[in-house]
Order: C-alpha cells, then sequence, then structure tokens
C-alpha cells in the first residue's frame, strides 16, 4: 500500500510517500504516522500532478575528441627476489633481585 508520512517515522520524512506492506501500512495509519496515499492525488504544489509528464528538450551532440597518440612501451623490469622481513628482537622481563 502507498502511503504518505504525516510525522518524523524510521523509514520517511513528512511529506515523503512509500510503498509498504499493508500491516505495516496500517500500523503506521493508526499511529497519524501516515495517511493512505492515492496514485491520482494531486501533490500540495500549486495542483500539479506528482509525475512530471513535461516533454524534455533534446541535447545537442558532443564534439568527438581527437584521438592521442600511441605511448612507447617502456622496457620490462626484472623481478626482485622477495625479502624477508625485518622484525623486533623478542624482549623478555627479567626479575629483580631481592
Amino acid at each position: 500500500m502507498k502511503i504518505k508520512y504525516l510525522k518524523n517515522a524510521p523509514q520517511g520524512k513528512p511529506g515523503d510517500i512509500s510503498e509498504v506492506p499493508d500491516m505495516q501500512a496500517n500500523i503506521l495509519i493508526k499511529l497519524k504516522l501516515a495517511e493512505p496515499f492515492d496514485d491520482l492525488e494531486k501533490s500540495d504544489c500549486e495542483g500539479e500532478l506528482v509525475a512530471n509528464t513535461e516533454p524534455v528538450e533534446p541535447v545537442e551532440p558532443v564534439e568527438p575528441v581527437e584521438p592521442v597518440e600511441p605511448v612507447e612501451p617502456v622496457e620490462p623490469v626484472e623481478p626482485v627476489e622477495p625479502v624477508e622481513p625485518v622484525t623486533k628482537p623478542k624482549t623478555t622481563r627479567t626479575r629483580k633481585a631481592k
């Protein structure tokens, strides 16, 4: 069911329209957090329909970009042998003499 939120709720702010399961919608409506929303309703915006149906003006095509010159290949580098990681020597605590 589609609902329109009337107050702040976890899933919407006032004026938001959402499609929620019927059970959830009924609870939100009973708590007065939302009201049922009819798809044919008009929005609060000066009587305009919710969906924007105005045609979009065509956009001029973009000029193609000039191709760039290819880069010369780089000579391969010989692989380096792996090195053991450097670790700190283990330190042990010594007991103080009494």
